[in-house]
């Protein structure tokens, strides 16, 4: 009688560890559907952000550039005129 009480137990235990399977399998299921939908808003976050910046970063670069190109056009007009400025001092012409 003991050898089928001990499959008895077995049987029961082979049972509960299924049962406690199957409800972890559930739980790790849930958790990678959790997972991903975190991970999908955190990615849109993410490329939102990156957009956002790289319209900031865009416009300061235009800004840049639109400021650096009116300070070399000032100089160029600044050297221009001492050029000319020194060009008629120097054949005696007033400038």
């Amino acid at each position: 009688m003991e050898f089928a009480s001990d499959m008895l137990n077995l049987r029961h235990e082979i049972d509960n560890l299924r049962a406690t399977r199957a409800a972890m399998m559930n739980g790790l299921s849930l958790f990678n559907c959790e997972l991903k939908e975190s991970m999908a808003r955190k990615m849109s976050e993410m490329r939102h952000m990156f957009a956002e910046e790289s319209a900031r970063a865009s416009t300061a670069r235009h800004a840049f550039k639109r400021r650096h190109r009116q300070m070399v056009g000032r100089m160029i007009a600044s050297f221009g005129s001492e050029r000319y400025a020194a060009r008629c001092n120097f054949m005696g012409k007033s400038a």
